[in-house]
């Protein structure tokens, strides 16, 4: 890895590490997905396949906080005009 993407890999995947010890599925996810934006912006598709599909391998226990903040974002759309 090189540059900015590299740099940007290494915290994710300390963040990542930290995530899994809390347990928190929903941080584990998140993390999960922005690895997945490095590898695309690192043009790694199968890296980026593997990320996406490990943040929803654990989507049944994201629970009440996923639920609130998905209604939360549906509840703020701006319409166009």
């Amino acid at each position: 890895m090189y540059g900015k993407y590299a740099t940007a890999h290494e915290r994710l995947e300390e963040a990542l590490s930290l995530a899994e010890q809390t347990r928190d599925p929903f941080l584990t996810a998140r993390t999960h997905f922005l690895l997945a934006v490095v590898a695309k912006g690192e043009r790694n598709r199968s890296k980026q396949t593997t990320e996406l599909d490990t943040a929803l391998s654990d989507f049944s226990n994201w629970g009440q906080r996923w639920s609130m903040g998905h209604w939360w974002a549906k509840s703020t759309r701006v319409k166009a005009q």
